[in-house]
């Protein structure tokens, strides 16, 4: 948790998991034109259709814990799924 006060007097606190989320950082990948995130998510959203990529966005913040948050768990989920790119030879080709 991120607490503080801002210098007009506003009592702020922020969880961890909100900031990590898939949610937040497809947030934030909207706001920039030609980010390298936003590129990916795209990518991403584009490999595997609209309705899977939102599937996976829900199980990553789903699975978020204290100890790991849902855009690390998207992050080993990509990473899984380029593997399963890289093993089937026609993609290799």
């Amino acid at each position: 948790m991120i607490t503080g006060k801002t210098p007009n007097g506003f009592n702020v606190s922020i969880k961890k998991r909100v900031i990590h989320s898939m949610d937040m950082t497809r947030r934030l990948a909207s706001m920039g034109e030609n980010t390298p995130v936003k590129d990916f998510i795209d990518m991403f959203e584009r490999l595997l259709g609209k309705e899977q990529f939102d599937k996976l966005m829900e199980h990553c913040d789903e699975s978020a814990t204290d100890e790991k948050y849902g855009d690390d768990i998207f992050q080993e989920e990509a990473a899984y799924i380029f593997e399963l790119l890289n093993e089937d030879e026609d993609v290799k080709n």
